[in-house]
């Protein structure tokens, strides 16, 4: 699931400045990938180095990846000449919207509302890096980083590296409602703050789901926080 997030440092001016990670950006996805690319390195300043300044772009996904494999350098999205493995047809082939593309008559929408063109679509044969970490190309580095006190990117989390430990901080609403982002359309500087969720040792063991369950009871209390009157009086905002 795309839901942003942030791999950053701390800084003094700025809360953190990182890097934007595209896909599953919540505790069990980022979050567990960053630790464990603290071990896979043997120190968070390593890992640091390859995350951040090695790929100044960003990540369009990194959770789950197996660091020992080569970085994937393309989309998920097969190629267009991709062999199906039930057909043996392109990829393209497979759906209305690329037919004129080459040349062809579009088909139409198949009887069942859908853009397949066969009574199927498109299975692909096993990508060998389906497990490899994806940074985004180079050429697309931002102008700076991003800020914990600037625009978000419509990441809904963030997670800073310390030598000992990571700081996981959520995005939420000035009136403490979680903010769920899209790129660009996010909780701005203005709207919005960083919310400190906990800090997790390198050295124990990481669970997502314990992160995540304590973000989902932080914001059911607001809700009646909010009910009663009271406002957001469940937790630190940054």
């Amino acid at each position: 699931m795309s839901t942003r997030s942030c791999i950053a440092r701390p800084s003094d001016d700025h809360l953190f400045e990182g890097v934007y990670v595209h896909w599953d950006g919540y505790p069990s996805g980022v979050g567990a990938a960053l630790h464990a690319a603290v071990k896979f390195f043997g120190s968070a300043e390593l890992a640091a180095l390859y995350l951040i300044d090695d790929h100044p772009a960003g990540w369009s996904s990194l959770a789950s990846a197996d660091l020992k494999l080569p970085l994937r350098r393309r989309s998920s999205m097969p190629e267009p000449d991709s062999l199906c493995r039930i057909c043996k047809r392109s990829h393209w082939r497979h759906y209305a919207q690329y037919y004129e593309s080459h040349g062809l008559k579009n088909p139409g929408p198949a009887p069942d509302g859908t853009s397949h063109v066969f009574d199927h679509g498109f299975d692909g044969y096993p990508d060998p890096l389906a497990g490899a970490a994806c940074p985004f190309p180079d050429n697309e580095k931002p102008e700076q980083p991003l800020r914990g006190d600037g625009d978000d990117w419509g990441t809904e989390y963030a997670y800073v590296i310390h030598p000992t430990h990571m700081t996981i901080y959520d995005r939420v609403w000035t009136d403490g409602d979680k903010m769920i982002g899209m790129f660009g359309s996010g909780a701005g500087a203005r709207e919005g703050s960083w919310r400190l969720v906990m800090d997790w040792d390198w050295d124990v063991p990481f669970e997502g789901d314990v992160v995540e369950t304590k973000i989902r009871l932080h914001h059911e209390l607001n809700q009646v926080a909010k009910a009663a009157g009271l406002g957001d009086k469940t937790g630190t905002d940054t």
